[in-house]
């Protein structure tokens, strides 16, 4: 259903463009003169026409890319999950590059090298729409890491990503759905079998960060493990991680190392107003890795929960000193 809509709404914004991007630069001006504010509506309704292209092309490459291995003989399945990691890493790192060259990003990394090989379980802070477009663009692009992914069903409704996300290695969680050891089940089993040049990635927080959603985590965590609740309640700049998923990862790939990684420059665009008001044009974005040996992540259930606890609290911290060095604080 979403293959058609898409390909449509590429079609009438590319017959538009012109005439919106003069909509778009007239607004701009406007709220130039009066407020000052950076000029976003031409950066986004470019940006949408390309996100919207790469969609297009995406969906040719995949279905190309199926095709040749269907009529490829032997070896078919490998060639056709190889060729769609490589979509997916061409189409991430598109649309990383076009946010990035519309919006004026620069990125500091710091710590990347510890995610070179695998195998192991990426946990990565999240507090933006725009974050999902890291892990490829910074560790599957550059380092040829084959991640897989632990993300939200809701996601689906994008047809790239479901398209290749289906084919390849992951797994869309279904919340609220009431079923919850049959998906840390499918969790646990997608870590399994990884080798040098795979990882998977989970949102340990489970949503995008913002004071509300903290808040709302504060309460459930009050009731369901008071020792946990003062931990979290120190934390200013993350939500408290969920312990399940990162668990279940860790069953099912007993050998793999972890790595944690914390970003800062996004906070506070949560959503497309907060992007509409300028916040994102021109930040600079800092990233940082580290990398804890398997043999220093515990086994049993409640030390692991103190283990996440004290790393997400490390984060926190991390952000904090990146939000005073950047005067935000």
């Amino acid at each position: 259903m979403t293959i058609p809509v898409v390909t449509l709404a590429f079609v009438l914004v590319t017959l538009l463009y012109l005439p919106g991007l003069v909509v778009a630069l007239i607004t701009d001006a406007v709220r130039w003169l009066r407020a000052r504010r950076p000029w976003v509506a031409s950066r986004l309704w470019t940006f949408g026409w390309f996100y919207l292209l790469t969609q297009v092309v995406g969906l040719a490459m995949l279905g190309g890319a199926w095709l040749l291995a269907l009529l490829g003989g032997k070896g078919r399945n490998e060639r056709l999950l190889r060729w769609t990691f490589g979509i997916q890493n061409i189409w991430t790192q598109c649309n990383l590059g076009a946010v990035k060259t519309l919006f004026g990003l620069s990125f500091d990394v710091q710590g990347d090298e510890v995610a070179a090989s695998g195998p192991y379980i990426l946990l990565l802070r999240h507090a933006s729409l725009v974050d999902t477009l890291l892990p490829g663009g910074f560790i599957a692009n550059r380092f040829g890491i084959r991640l897989r992914y632990v993300l939200k069903r809701e996601l689906l409704a994008d047809p790239c990503l479901d398209v290749a996300g289906c084919r390849l290695p992951n797994h869309f969680v279904a919340r609220g759905s009431g079923a919850r050891d049959q998906e840390l089940a499918a969790i646990s089993e997608l870590a399994t079998d990884m080798g040098p040049t795979d990882a998977v990635l989970i949102y340990p927080e489970g949503t995008r960060f913002t004071q509300s959603k903290r808040a709302r985590a504060l309460e459930k965590l009050a009731d369901r493990a008071p020792a946990l609740h003062a931990k979290a309640q120190a934390m200013k700049h993350v939500i408290a991680p969920r312990p399940g998923g990162v668990k279940a990862l860790l069953t099912g790939a007993p050998e793999a190392d972890v790595v944690v990684g914390a970003h800062y420059g996004f906070d506070g665009l949560a959503s497309i107003r907060k992007i509409w008001s300028g916040a994102l044009v021109g930040r600079r974005v800092s990233l940082m890795f580290w990398r804890i040996p398997r043999a220093d992540v515990p086994d049993a259930s409640d030390a692991l929960d103190e283990w996440l606890f004290e790393w997400w609290a490390r984060v926190d911290t991390w952000v904090g000193q990146q939000k005073t060095a950047d005067g935000a604080a």
